[in-house]
Order: structure tokens, then sequence, then C-alpha cells
């Protein structure tokens, strides 16, 4: 279960700062005592009162968090139960649960009824055994759309849809919100680790490409499967499953979550950057998630590792704009089964508004010169020298691009020359230039540039190598208070699929125009 609260400015209104948690997974709250802690929590305030108008309704009530980041859980209960959750999401994937059964059909009447009549289904998906469900408050709706939903098998052959994932693009106001649940592959072994990396690029490329150049902030969650693997000894001797055990058990008990961190696998993937590149995940100060008896706590099924199997990772895209968790933490009370589900409290800040002059329509002239590349990685199926290379410069929404005449179409994006065979191409004399309209602080609001390395195939078409994103908003930011305003050797990382395939270099200088 993933909660968010933003600070999202809608149109005509004050930023709705919000946040909050739900435990509808637990099971431990029902209908009646959730109404008693309702009335209880909330100060009463008149219907037109500007806290309603503003904030809404009062989420739902906070009940045992004792895993927050930074700060006794207690601190903020206060600041939760006053605000509300904008957003909701929550994914399960469970054999327990059949496909299309009435376990799975109660789950979902379960969900709405705790959220009430404060929240509308905006995703809700089912593949198998997975199950993606994201919830938005309701006054958010006219505000936001969801961009697209989409699913990849990896099971056996592909086909099989009890591994895999289901990837969702929202967008609220101005931002784009990335969700994507997984099932990896299971078991221990330096063999499953290694398939488990290869499943997340493959759930990627088949979901609609990189999280990094898809939203503004991404989310990652859902039984990853990675698990507590010990070094072998000196002399290159793995330890037993026993062996395992025993210092697993004997970390937890005394509460060594660093020491656990160390041999944690997901940790390790994400250091040695072989997925999620970018993705963070807070440190797990808590039992491990999995292999769990199907009862209230942690009690170990010897036949595995104790592992933090289940997590949630994240990444924002945003330069002045950065995903906050609050609370990070397992339901030691789900007893059905052999997993402890995560939930986790996240915080969007508000975002600054530029504070253009609505009476001025400006121009901004983007130049890039110098442009290069380092290190391109080209897909597998390719050797390196088989990189024949173009870049391409475009910006989202396209809408900003300035056009020649009114009622002309919308001018091509930049395009270098080919360089051919090398993974290092370098354009030192060509400079390319983008007209952005200036004209509206909505209008920029989480606007993006990117750069798109593309491999040149005159014969089986054109494929993308790895594309790099700029923050647009920032650099409009950077430019306002002088007429003119240069950064030389930025350096921009292209992505493929959640790894970092090369490098870009340029120099960009902006320039002011106004439009006569």
């Amino acid at each position: 279960v993933i909660v968010i609260g933003t600070q999202e400015s809608l149109p005509g209104n004050r930023p709705a700062v919000t946040s909050g948690i739900t435990s509808f997974m637990t099971g431990a709250t029902t209908a009646s005592s959730t109404k008693r802690q309702q009335q209880q929590q909330q100060p009463q305030q008149p219907p037109d009162s500007t806290f309603q108008n503003v904030f809404g309704t009062l989420g739902k009530p906070v009940d045992d968090l004792v895993h927050s980041l930074g700060k006794p859980a207690d601190e903020y209960f206060d600041s939760l139960r006053a605000k509300t959750s904008d957003l909701l999401v929550a994914s399960s994937k469970n054999s327990d649960l059949p496909l299309l059964s009435g376990h799975t059909k109660q789950l979902r009447t379960s969900i709405r009824h705790h959220l009430g009549d404060d929240y509308q289904t905006v995703v809700e998906f089912q593949r198998g055994e997975m199950m993606l469900f994201v919830f938005l408050r309701k006054d958010l709706l006219p505000a936001s759309r969801v961009e697209s939903i989409h699913a990849e098998n990896t099971g056996l052959g592909g086909i099989l849809a009890n591994k895999g994932g289901i990837a969702a693009v929202l967008t609220v106001a101005s931002t784009k919100l990335y969700f994507l649940t997984v099932h990896l592959q299971p078991h221990e072994g330096r063999a499953n680790f290694d398939k488990r990396n290869a499943d997340v690029e493959e759930i990627l490329a088949g979901t609609g490409g990189d999280p990094s150049v898809m939203a503004h902030h991404a989310f990652v969650f859902g039984d990853l499967n990675y698990r507590v693997a010990f070094p072998t000894s000196t002399r290159g001797i793995a330890p037993t499953k026993e062996e395992s055990w025993a210092v697993c058990a004997n970390l937890i008990r005394r509460k060594d979550w660093k020491g656990l961190r160390e041999s944690d696998e997901l940790e390790k993937a994400l250091r040695e950057k072989k997925i999620l590149c970018g993705f963070r995940t807070p440190m797990c100060k808590f039992c491990p998630t999995f292999k769990l008896e199907r009862r209230s706590g942690f009690h170990y099924d010897k036949k595995r590792t104790p592992s933090y199997t289940d997590r949630i990772l994240w990444k924002s895209m945003q330069q002045n704009r950065s995903i906050e968790p609050l609370i990070y933490e397992p339901i030691s009370s789900f007893a059905t089964s052999d997993h402890k589900p995560m939930r986790g409290l996240f915080f969007l800040p508000e975002r600054q508004p530029l504070n253009l002059h609505r009476d001025e329509k400006r121009m901004l002239q983007l130049t890039f010169k110098k442009l290069k590349c380092k290190s391109l990685v080209p897909t597998p199926d390719l050797f390196q020298s088989d990189l024949d290379t173009f870049l391409q410069i475009y910006c989202e929404p396209q809408s900003l691009l300035s056009q020649p005449k009114p009622s002309s179409k919308l001018p091509k994006p930049p395009k270098t020359k080919t360089i051919q065979t090398s993974d290092r191409p370098s354009w030192p004399n060509e400079v390319h230039k983008l007209i952005i309209n200036v004209f509206s602080d909505e209008d920029l609001a989480g606007s993006r540039l990117f750069v798109k390395s593309v491999l040149e195939n005159k014969v089986l078409g054109n494929a993308t190598i790895g594309i790099a994103m700029v923050d647009l908003e920032d650099l409009v930011r950077k430019s306002l208070d002088a007429s003119e305003w240069e950064e030389e050797g930025v350096e921009t990382v292209f992505f493929r699929n959640g790894k970092e395939v090369g490098k870009c270099f340029f120099d960009l200088l902006a320039t002011w125009l106004v439009e006569t």
C-alpha cells in the first residue's frame, strides 16, 4: 500500500496540502471503528469553512505506525490526522486469491468500503495473480487523467501471468506519476538473482519504457523477491541453508538492520546499477517480511533464509521537488500469507511557481552546442561497431514549441548528423536551437526537455539507444533574472529499461526573445 500526499496546486484553488495513510490491508480496522476514530480525531468544521474547501474531508485514521523515517511516528500523528490522502495505491499478488474468485472480489469491495465516498477508483487492473489499484480523491478528478496502463508477463515462457508487472502512468494537475507493481523470480541463488534483474528490464521494455523519462516521480513496488544472501568464505565456499538461516536469525534477534542490509540483494543490485538506476528505498529497520508462518508477528519458516522480499522504491526526476518518505513498514498483523505486506507514506512538496508576468509574452531560445556522447551501450543484439548514431532534441508538452506562423504545424525537433561506428560520437561544430513559448506558469508546469540517442538502421528501422531528460521548468527558472544565461558542460544520462546506457554532454545557451 502506497499513500501519497501532495501540495499540488489546482486551478482556482490554494495548494491542497495533504498526507495520510490507510490501514485497509490490515483487516484490523472495521467500518464502525473507523467512524468512531474519525469522530474523535476530526475537528468540527462548518460546511463552508476554508478548511473543508481547501483540504476536503479528513483522511483515514493513522494506526500502528511505528517505523516512520527520521522521527518517532507519534510526532507525525497530529499533523497526519489533520490532513487527507490525495492518492492511494494498492497492489497484490497472491495465489490465495484465485483469479476472479470471490476472494478477489471481496478484496476489491473491502478496499472501496474502507475508503468510502471520498475516493474514486482510477486504475483497476488484474493480470493473472497480479493486481493494481489506484484511488484518487474525488476533488482531484477534474485535473487528473490516466495516461496509460500496460502489463508484461515474465512467467514460464513469457506467457504465464504469475510473474511480471503492471505499470500505470497518471497525471495529477501538472505532475506525472508512474506506478509499477512487480512479482519477480523467486528462490535463492545467483542464477535467480540474475533472472530477477533480467525480469525488471523485460518488464520495463514491455510496459512502455524507462520510468525515468515517463514521469516526474516514479514508484516500483511489490514482491521483488530479492533475498538476503551472505557472502562466500575466504575459500570461496558458500554458506549452507542452515548456516544462512542461523546467521540471519542472529542478526534479527540483535536488531542489526545494517548487517542485514549489507547482504541484501536488492541493495546490491541498486548499488551496482544492475536495475532501476537512480531509484531509492529506505533502510529496513524492521524484521524481514519473508518467509513467515501464517500468523500474526514474525515467526520464520526455516525452509528459506529470512529476507526483505517486499519493497517500495521511488525516484524523483524534478530538480526542485523530490519525494519525501515519511513512513515505511510491514504490517505484522497480516496472517493470510507467508509474506508481510508493506505500506508507505510519501509526501510530495509544493511546486514553486515561476511568477511570470501575465501581460508579457516571451519566448526562450535554447541553443545547444558542442554535443557529444560517451559510453553508449547498444542493445544486446548489436555489436559496438554497429553504432551509427544521431541525436534528437524535443520537449514535452510539444505545444510549448514556438510556431513560425499561427496556423503552421509544429516544427520538427532538431536532429544531428549521423556519426558511424562509434560509442563516443560528437558534433563539435553543430548548433541546434529550440524556441519555447513562455506565456504562462500553467503551461510550463512540469515541462521537460529530452535528448534521444538513436541508432540509425536504414534496413530494419531506427531504434532508441537511450533517452536523457532535462527539467525544462528548472531551466526557465534559472533564466528569469537575466536576458541571457549559459551553462557549459551540461551532463545528462541516457536511460533504457532502468539502466544507464551512456552519457550526453553539451553547452546550453538560453536567450530571451520578446514577442513583437
